[in-house]
């Protein structure tokens, strides 16, 4: 009786799996009819998100992280309550939904700790909550529809890091996500081949619903090279993308029977990187490695501090590694700018106005301290129209406390992995995250941070949890105390 009731349940769950398929086969086919085949893909791939999440949320990794790469975020429809749907948001909420009608199945299993292992580690996560609580708080000086926006940076953050926490240690974990990251970056190549010899979009003709919504109809250029951006809005929302893919997919190079597929795709990586035209990926990169070795050798890198600043304190002044040196040659740069801009000092007029918005930014701030100008409302509130820097820029849209707890919750779980890194695969994985926080000292784009967080769950949960920790060290008392007994016993 028991065995034919259990068949009859698993296929009423094929038959329910199946159902859920076909629904979502339906709603892309109606989607296509009514916003083009590109809003198809939004409709299907939010309905097997949702599925996924009901059934084996483990699987949830290369959803969400293909989410923020395989549309542009200009691709969707406007729902009847004019709200746009993108395929991020789609994901990210059909997920949610499948999560909590999972967790509602399995209700009554025993609950497991997903606080990481330490105490600095699990104060960072407290950080993250703290601010992820007070967001919308904050968000209610700014009116309604900041509170939307608040809760649905809410859930694009917290949703990754808890299926990090949850599933890291789960089958298949780190293998998951280096493939997806993997794939994903061949899976930018075509677009960006695209755009370098065609000097247009592969989604330039596409007019997204809603007016004035950044598109792809123009590319930048650097001199008369064009700066490719792939699926995402801008070459260095695309970079950043690039700052995680690299190294993960790369981390492969330490799998046996797959190093050389970890050097080809850090060799794609780095052309990806250079087809951006991008300076900032490379301080990026330069930036996270030095994060890293202050961290985990802070002798060293003391050491190479000192010696650094004693070279350039004794260098003579004509010698390219004087300050003497730099500040001229910062004069000059000044000075060019004066002339008028050209394709030739495009690079000067870009760091020139980086320089004067970072020197703005603070001035900002010390008006509207607490509570900021409410999410993406800096042109109209600040009259800043963007800033190069995410931490300025969060910092003036959402305020000092929250800005505090989030950035902090961030900066802070990064050092907690870099001190935890015990194999080459897990330090670049916390390499990747380096990177991509350095970035932010030049960007002041968020496209890939759900990613991030998604990393950096997996990173803690295979550092262990509490629970294990300490049934590890029970574990070894015991054995150190019968190996005692036995010894008194001889």
């Amino acid at each position: 009786m028991t065995a034919i009731s259990r068949d009859g349940a698993s296929a009423a769950a094929d038959a329910s799996l199946f159902l859920e398929i076909a629904l979502a086969l339906l709603a892309g086919c109606a989607a296509a009819l009514l916003n083009g085949w590109l809003a198809s893909l939004v409709a299907v791939f939010t309905a097997f998100a949702f599925v996924v999440a009901w059934a084996a949320p483990q699987f949830l990794t290369p959803l969400l992280v293909s989410a923020l790469v395989i549309l542009p975020p200009f691709v969707g429809w406007l729902t009847p309550m004019g709200q746009f749907f993108d395929l991020p948001r789609g994901v990210f909420y059909g997920s949610a939904f499948g999560i909590l009608l999972w967790m509602w199945r399995n209700r009554r299993r025993p609950r497991q700790t997903l606080l990481p292992m330490g105490l600095d580690a699990r104060l960072a996560v407290s950080l993250l909550c703290v601010g992820w609580v007070l967001l919308p708080l904050v968000a209610v000086a700014h009116g309604a529809p900041n509170v939307a926006k608040a809760l649905n940076a809410v859930v694009y953050e917290a949703l990754p890091l808890w299926i990090g926490l949850r599933f890291g240690r789960v089958q298949p974990g780190r293998r998951l996500l280096q493939v997806t990251f993997a794939i994903l970056l061949l899976y930018t190549i075509p677009f960006w081949l695209h755009e370098l010899y065609t000097g247009r979009s592969y989604f330039h003709s596409y007019v997204p619903p809603l007016r004035g919504m950044m598109n792809a109809s123009a590319l930048l250029l650097r001199g008369a090279h064009t700066r490719v951006q792939a699926t995402f809005t801008h070459p260095l929302a695309f970079g950043q993308f690039l700052l995680l893919a690299t190294p993960i997919a790369g981390s492969l190079v330490f799998v046996a029977r797959l190093r050389l597929l970890g050097l080809a795709f850090i060799a794609v990586g780095v052309l990806s990187i250079l087809a951006t035209g991008s300076r900032s990926p490379w301080a990026a990169l330069i930036g996270g490695a030095v994060a890293l070795g202050a961290v985990r050798k802070p002798r060293v890198f003391l050491v190479a501090v000192v010696t650094v600043a004693v070279i350039v304190g004794l260098s003579p002044p004509s010698s390219p590694l004087s300050f003497s040196h730099f500040r001229n040659s910062v004069h000059q740069a000044a000075g060019e700018t004066l002339s008028g801009f050209s394709t030739q000092n495009e690079p000067l007029f870009s760091s020139a106005a980086r320089i004067f918005l970072t020197i703005a930014s603070p001035r900002a701030i010390a008006a509207r301290p607490i509570v900021g100008y409410g999410l993406n409302a800096l042109e109209s509130g600040a009259a800043i129209p963007t800033v190069d820097n995410y931490y300025l820029r969060l910092t003036m849209e959402v305020g000092i406390p929250v800005s505090l707890c989030i950035l902090g919750g961030l900066v802070l779980g990064w050092i907690s992995l870099a001190r935890r890194a015990q194999n080459w695969e897990g330090m670049l994985l916390t390499y990747a995250v380096g990177a991509y926080l350095a970035e932010f000292l030049f960007v002041g784009l968020r496209d890939s941070l759900p990613a991030v967080l998604l990393i950096m769950g997996y990173l803690w949960s295979q550092g262990g949890t509490p629970t294990q920790d300490n049934r590890s060290r029970r574990t070894l008392a015991d054995n150190l105390l019968n190996t005692t007994h036995q010894k008194g016993t001889d």
